[in-house]
């Protein structure tokens, strides 16, 4: 089976991540051999799943949740 450059694209991020290794489009481009495009898509979507945005909520907004 032939791995799109989505796939590999993928692939690249997962192997950079585990590695500790700074993930950038430029770096995703040339491990992975695909364009331009391709890497900008998927670094976009690697840090969209791995961003945790920090939300406060208040005492009140916790118990209300808790109770639900």
């Amino acid at each position: 089976m032939v791995e799109s450059p989505m796939d590999r694209a993928a692939t690249t991020i997962d192997a950079m991540e585990a590695e500790n290794i700074k993930v950038t489009v430029s770096a995703v481009r040339s491990c992975a051999g695909v364009s331009m495009e391709t890497a900008r898509s998927s670094v976009e979507a690697w840090r969209t799943q791995h961003s945790r945005p920090v939300v406060a909520v208040t005492k009140a907004a916790q118990q209300a949740f808790t109770r639900l």
